[in-house]
């Protein structure tokens, strides 16, 4: 898949994009449009910030796969300050008496202060 596949699609709301393992995160940078956006069971263990800080409508983020919350992942914590709602990514690791959302404040107290998250 192309990096440009979504390059001009402005009306682009939705975008299933579940059970597509190994499908190239780089491509959604063109998909400024989208609202609401299935990345489930893909087999992505995190997710880099840059690719949903160009989808300026991004509201829905649904995931399904264990992510490891690492401070790559701290970015999802900051969130809740804007209208983005992430269902369903839970952590794998670090490993703790139940799961936790990736969302969960507090999870990356140990992680150097992040830039801020914009949407």
């Amino acid at each position: 898949v192309s990096d440009n596949v979504f390059e001009g699609l402005t009306d682009l709301t939705y975008l299933y994009l579940d059970n597509n393992p190994g499908f190239p995160l780089n491509a959604l940078i063109q998909a400024r449009s989208v609202v609401y956006l299935y990345l489930r069971y893909n087999g992505y263990h995190t997710l880099e910030p840059y690719v949903f800080q160009q989808m300026d409508s991004l509201n829905y983020l649904y995931l399904s796969d264990p992510f490891i919350c690492d401070c790559k992942l701290q970015w999802t914590s900051l969130v809740n300050q804007y209208e983005l709602y992430i269902q369903s990514g839970v952590c794998s690791e670090p490993s703790g008496p139940f799961p936790r959302s990736i969302t969960t404040q507090g999870l990356y107290t140990n992680c150097p202060q992040t830039e801020s998250f914009q949407c």
